[in-house]
């Protein structure tokens, strides 16, 4: 190919470009349904996240109990032991 092709092409894909580039773009419509879908999503997403929150408390508060109570069977068989 010669250099004139090469050039010829080049200008031609670049005012392609250019053209594509500046011609007004169609927005986007959103719909009443994909509104409420995307709303749905997030809410779940907030639900999901409550949830896990809410587990996660859970389970620290059953450790905490968990450990309390240990330490006052300890506290109980040292008492026992030294009586």
């Amino acid at each position: 190919m010669t250099i004139q092709k090469k050039s010829l092409i080049s200008t031609l894909n670049t005012t392609k470009r250019a053209i594509v580039a500046s011609a007004p773009a169609e927005t986007a419509s959103v719909t009443p349904a994909t509104r409420s879908l995307a709303n749905k999503s997030l809410a779940n997403k907030s639900l999901a996240n409550k949830s896990l929150a809410n587990k996660s408390l859970a389970n620290k508060s059953l450790a905490n109990k968990s450990l309390a109570n240990r330490s006052l069977a300890n506290r109980s068989l040292a008492n026992k032991s030294l009586a």
